[in-house]
């Protein structure tokens, strides 16, 4: 009797214990997770069968037990149980044997879906059996241990129903499994979802596009309550500068005491630029869910920090042509007023790209741009410290600074070349930043026809220049040398990174900044015309007297053969010397119909715009040769330009079985009139020059 009363004195604490929580659950403040209780009450009355011995003693019978369960928060699946419970076990010759019993032990909730779960107990304590019925009545008491298991449908919240089975032994008395249905009320069965260990990234205005698909922070969803949470969501928004909530991407349901962690993400707006001065923000958090057939709504306030607009960090070299931005329309203004301005008035037959980077470089100069160190945050120091912030100049801004270091530079001369078309790269060596911007022709023509390749940085079939952005007083061919011999120098060793914008920014798009240009400087007109001719002479000279010179001495050596006096030609022609060409491919044709000289002269034309002499020139080669493709495009470029749409098709055709990858370089040439002059443009069409050696 005495274990009987200290079960019966436990099994009292866990109803009072109950009782009490009961009572503080209404209020709406938690003292703390771990010291909130979540009671519940069950009553279980099943249908008993006998084992082993008892089977042969005992006939069928039942029972009728309640039991309470209290359960804390921060583990709400695990909960210590008492109960007291009566059976009616039947013997088969005609008494009945009543016991009574208590019992403590652990049971377990575990939830499955927000209307069911899966329940366990196992408990041990104390029975007390009386026989009635019997000629002379008899007790026997002794220690009772039962476990069991089951699955609850929840009607509620709070209630639910349940079948499940379980086995009982009373010591020496009787033994045996039942069937039994549960009924169950849940005191404070709600759900505690929350968001928490929210942190966040510093935000950098100039990547707001970036953020709407890679993380601003990482937070942790935590359902402290004891019921699944299902359809859950999570908006965050940054009022001030964002135009709607982002749906971030959280799990759709939680079981109780289970957490997960996500990724947070934000789309902003270019409002962000506002920030000149970094500063902290509110980001507000709105968590929805579903759980126990009701709609909840969370929402929280958390702290971001927001930097200032020129703000980057070095982590991600690739990051600066965000800064890039090419389609400013100050930019666009100042690049295609000097494209303007020297275009047809300096050499033309150079490389397109390479007269474009030369005329913007000695524009640049002329304005007075200069290179200026910020001593708050130099290149050299913070590409080092990955992490540190630094401050980087938009374009528009460094023009109107005309100041700027390595990094500002270097962005603007991308902006400038990006904004004509011509594809830029950034390439950085330890403690320098400078630009490389590509040839309108492909590296193998290229290395043909440079005098030092190696001055060129070779990417696959691109040929780039690089320029160093700092020298403010030479000239372009000084620029050029100085980052070659760097390039040279440090790209053998894998220590020159190469990052094309067009690649970059599809990681980092360039952000417009807001507001008027103000003030742009421009050169005078006759000053930048003189500046880029004078630079121009001195790149052919450099480039062709050496070539010159040797082809020479070899026209010598063999007694005027045409392919050398041809190379010649082609020499003068591809620098824009078109008179001296002219002179070598006609001294050729004063001796012998020499098919490459014939198509060279006619290119010359076609370049000046005479389209019958190029015409005449081109028929004759392909009398000569009807199989060369490269002839027969020479002759359908000229029949196009003169409108002669259908000798051009004809034509165009045979080269596309003869050479089908020259043939996919000119598809204009399938096309008439308008739908052509939009698929190449003129201009563009005349500028891809075609000399045969």
């Amino acid at each position: 009797m005495k274990t009987f009363t200290a079960c019966r004195g436990i099994l009292l604490g866990l109803l009072l214990m109950n009782l009490g929580a009961l009572q503080a659950e209404p209020q709406t403040q938690k003292e703390s997770e771990s010291s909130t209780i979540a009671p519940s009450f069950h009553v279980l009355p099943a249908f008993n069968i006998p084992l082993g011995g008892s089977a042969a003693t005992y006939d069928l019978g039942g029972s009728l037990a309640v039991a309470s369960d209290i359960a804390f928060r921060r583990v709400p699946i695990i909960a210590i149980r008492g109960e007291l419970g009566y059976d009616h076990a039947p013997l088969a010759t005609g008494p009945l044997v009543s016991i009574l019993s208590l019992a403590v032990g652990p049971s377990i909730h575990l939830p499955l879906t927000s209307w069911m779960q899966l329940d366990a107990s196992a408990v041990g304590g104390y029975f007390h059996g009386f026989l009635i019925g019997a000629p002379t009545p008899a007790n026997q008491g002794g220690a009772a241990i039962r476990g069991g298991a089951g699955i609850s449908f929840f009607l509620a919240s709070s209630l639910s129903l349940g079948l499940g089975v379980s086995y009982r032994n009373f010591l020496g008395l009787y033994q045996g499994v039942n069937a039994n249905l549960t009924a169950s009320f849940y005191i404070g069965r709600v759900p505690d979802l929350q968001v928490e260990g929210t942190t966040f990234e510093s935000i950098f205005p100039v990547f707001y596009k970036y953020y709407d698909d890679h993380p601003i922070g990482k937070a942790t969803l935590k359902n402290s309550g004891s019921i699944a949470a299902t359809d859950i969501s999570l908006d965050v928004q940054v009022k001030q500068f964002m135009d709607a909530p982002k749906a971030c991407a959280v799990p759709s349901q939680l079981k109780g005491g289970e957490s997960k962690s996500f990724d947070l993400y934000a789309l902003f707006t270019d409002k962000v630029f506002e920030v000149t001065e970094g500063t902290k923000v509110a980001v507000e958090m709105q968590l929805k869910y579903r759980a126990g057939g009701k709609q909840y709504t969370r929402t929280q306030v958390e702290t971001m920090r927001i930097q200032f607009r020129n703000a980057m960090t070095w982590d991600d070299d690739r990051k600066a042509s965000a800064f890039v931005t090419a389609r400013d329309p100050a930019i666009m203004g100042f690049a295609k007023n000097v494209s303007s301005l020297v275009k047809g008035r300096v050499n033309k037959g150079i490389d397109a790209n390479l007269l474009t980077g030369l005329a913007l470089h000695e524009a640049l100069r002329l304005c007075a741009v200069s290179y200026q160190v910020d001593p708050r945050s130099p290149y050299v120091e913070l590409h080092a410290r990955k992490q540190e912030v630094d401050f980087l100049q938009f374009p528009r801004e460094t023009l109107n600074y005309r100041a700027g270091d390595c990094d500002d530079l270097s962005i603007l001369y991308a902006a400038l070349l990006e904004s004509l078309g011509v594809p830029t790269a950034f390439i950085t060596v330890p403690g320098h930043i400078f630009i490389a911007f590509a040839l309108a022709m492909d590296a193998g023509e290229a290395q043909r026809s440079f005098a030092k390749p190696e001055d060129l940085c070779l990417q696959g079939t691109t040929a780039w220049i690089p320029l160093e952005v700092t020298d403010r007083t030479g000239g372009f061919l000084s620029a050029w040398q100085q980052r070659a011999k760097q390039w040279r120098e440090f790209f053998p060793r894998g220590q020159a990174g190469f990052y094309p914008n067009a690649e970059s920014w599809k990681m980092y798009e360039p952000a417009a900044l807001p507001g008027s240009a103000g003030s742009i400087p421009f050169p005078a007109e006759a000053q930048l015309v003189q500046a880029c001719q004078q630079e121009m002479g001195r790149f052919v000279d450099r480039e062709i007297l050496p070539q010159v010179q040797e082809l020479q001495v070899k026209i010598q050596a063999s007694n005027g053969q045409a392919s050398m006096v041809n190379k010649l030609g082609v020499l003068y022609a591809r620098f824009g010397l078109n008179d001296k060409a002219r002179e070598e491919f006609e001294r050729i044709l004063k001796k012998e119909e020499y098919t490459p000289a014939l198509v060279n002269l006619g290119t010359l034309f076609f370049q000046s715009g005479d389209m019958q002499k190029a015409l005449a020139y081109c028929e004759r080669a392909s009398r000569k040769e009807p199989d060369n493709a490269k002839v027969l495009l020479s002759l359908a470029r000229v029949n196009h330009a003169l409108e002669n749409y259908a000798a051009a098709q004809k034509v165009y055709a045979r080269v596309k079985v003869l050479d089908p990858v020259l043939a996919e370089k000119h598809t204009y040439l399938d096309m008439k009139g308008d739908d052509a002059s939009r698929a190449a443009g003129a201009d563009a069409v005349r500028e891809n020059v075609i000399w045969v050696e």
